[in-house]
């Protein structure tokens, strides 16, 4: 204990004389100068040797990084020149890696295109090939349709026929194709032209038989086959007459009542005729609308009017006839002309 306090006085004057100097340690030296507790004593001196250790470790960092700044320095000092070059050799190589790039993609690019053009020609030729198909496909069921007399599906072959040489003609057929694609339209047409005939034959003997379920069945096959305008002409004609014979039949039972002297309804027999011309478009309308269009409509309502109107002219001269309207305006003029000349004397 002696001793420490001897040393502890020993080294009082020198630290007197740096009373006014900052500390580094950050103690306050006037502070110690008071000390004289041996446990204050020795917690400040091992706190001045923690942060004599603490500068110890951050002066090896610094001097850690010596190296390192010496290579910035260098760096720094480097001419211009060379880190130019430097910077036009990256340049160069990075040019060089985007050239090959773009070489690549447009070899790509060229690949795909000349793929999506090959994939087009096989698209359009397996087009062909299933076209051609249907077009045999057509012969053969038109055929087997026709001895069958299976006409309804004869004539939608014929129909899808012709509706394929629209899509296939035979200028893009290669010259074989092109002779086999005649040959199998002059067998289709000549089919055709077989079943109009039958058509039109079993349209006439159902229309005189007045099988009215043959006729629909006959009238329905003209679009098919293209002949829409004729099948609405003879199908107007077969209503004409279905009207015509009900009108004769009301003409016949108003001569009966008039011969049997019994009271005559000329009126309820107009009536009758304009009625089953209603009846009758209205029965017939959807089949007329499928079949022939819409417009068909007013052309088969045309023809009824003018066969009603016939019949109608029928009845009223027969009227006329019944009651003596001729002679009853004879008397009526007659007697006008002598009540004018009387009064005339």
């Amino acid at each position: 204990m002696d001793t420490l306090r001897s040393e502890v006085k020993l080294e009082r004057p020198s630290m007197a004389l740096s009373v006014t100097a900052p500390s580094a340690t950050g103690v306050d030296i006037a502070l110690i100068h008071r000390l004289t507790n041996m446990n204050d004593i020795n917690r400040i001196l091992h706190e001045t040797i923690a942060k004599e250790r603490s500068i110890d470790s951050e002066l090896d960092k610094l001097l850690s990084k010596r190296a390192e700044l010496e290579r910035s320095f260098l760096l720094l000092n480097t001419p211009t020149a060379e880190v130019l070059e430097l910077v036009a050799a990256d340049c160069e190589q990075l040019l060089s890696s985007v050239q090959g790039t773009a070489q690549l993609a447009d070899h790509i690019s060229s690949k795909v295109r000349t793929l999506d053009t090959v994939q087009g020609r096989v698209a359009d030729t397996l087009s062909k090939i299933g076209l051609i198909l249907e077009r045999t496909n057509c012969i053969n069921g038109v055929q087997a349709a026709m001895d069958s007399e299976d006409y309804e599906s004869a004539a939608g072959y014929i129909a899808t026929f012709l509706e394929l040489e629209g899509r296939l003609s035979a200028s893009s057929l290669h010259a074989a194709d092109a002779g086999q694609a005649e040959a199998q339209r002059q067998m289709l047409m000549e089919a055709k032209v077989k079943l109009e005939e039958v058509v039109d034959r079993r349209f006439e003997e159902a229309a005189a038989r007045r099988d009215n379920a043959a006729v629909l069945r006959f009238v329905k096959l003209y679009k098919p086959l293209a002949r829409q305008a004729d099948g609405l002409k003879r199908f107007t004609d077969y209503l004409q007459l279905q009207v015509g014979v009900a009108a004769r039949a009301q003409y016949s039972s108003l001569s009966e009542q008039l011969e049997g002297l019994k009271k005559v309804d000329f009126s309820a027999a107009l009536t009758g005729l304009f009625k089953e011309l209603a009846v009758c478009l209205e029965e017939h309308s959807g089949l007329v609308r499928d079949t022939f269009g819409p417009q068909a409509l007013l052309d088969v309502a045309t023809g009824l009017q003018m066969e009603c109107d016939n019949h109608g002219v029928r009845i009223i001269q027969r009227y006329l006839e019944a009651r003596r309207v001729d002679k009853v305006v004879a008397e009526v003029r007659g007697a006008r002309g002598g009540r004018r000349a009387a009064g005339g004397t």
